[in-house]
Formats: structure tokens, C-alpha cells, sequence
């Protein structure tokens, strides 16, 4: 039987936060966000609205049980089968994720518009 005892999964996640890894991920992510112009900003800010139309459909998809049982007014996952907790899931990700990128490119380009 193999041993998976010295897997990356279970590697302890305050040592994770205190080597640092996060902070340099985080550090270049910024740099590199910073850094865009032109049509390279442009292409980022396609893939990030593009994340969140993609967040969307799967959101759309999660609840498509309830709309087919004209229940249109409903937040959250409490009133979902089970089988669309994890479309539901994703697609908040997902939409969440690609907003906030959004706004960041959007927060970035700001200063070099006038």
C-alpha cells in the first residue's frame, strides 16, 4: 500500500503563510498588473470579463432546476438539488473572481487616461 503521508496536500498551511510563497505570488501578480498597457490590458480585460460571463452561465446552469419550476426570486443555494451545489459554487467563484479583476485592471488604467 503506498504511503501518501509526504503529499502536497497535506502540507500545513501556516507554514505555507509563513515561507512567504504567498507574499511573492501576490508581490508578482501586482507587478505584472501594474505593468500592462495597451493591448495587452486590453486582452486582460477580456479574460476577466470573460471569467465572469463564464461564472455567470454557470450560475445560470446551477439554478435552471428552479426556473423550470418558475421559482425566479430565489438567493442562495439552500433551495438547490444537491446535483447543482457545485455549478452553483463555481459559478460564485468564478463571477466573483473575474469582477474583481475586473475592477483591479479597471482601478490600474485609471491614472493613465487623462
Amino acid at each position: 500500500m503506498k504511503n501518501n503521508s509526504n503529499s502536497l496536500r497535506n502540507f500545513p498551511p501556516d507554514l505555507l503563510a509563513a515561507s512567504g510563497i504567498p507574499i511573492v505570488i501576490v508581490a508578482l501578480i501586482t507587478s505584472w498588473v501594474f505593468s500592462l498597457r495597451g493591448w495587452p490590458w486590453v486582452a486582460a480585460y477580456c479574460c476577466a470579463l470573460l471569467i465572469a460571463i463564464v461564472g455567470a452561465g454557470y450560475l445560470f446552469r446551477a439554478k435552471l432546476p428552479l426556473y423550470r419550476q418558475h421559482r425566479f426570486f430565489t438567493f442562495g443555494s439552500r433551495h438547490l438539488p444537491p446535483a447543482s451545489l457545485l455549478w452553483y459554487r463555481l459559478g460564485c467563484h468564478l463571477s466573483i473572481a473575474g469582477i474583481l479583476f475586473a475592477v483591479l485592471l479597471l482601478i490600474t488604467s485609471e491614472g493613465y487616461n487623462s
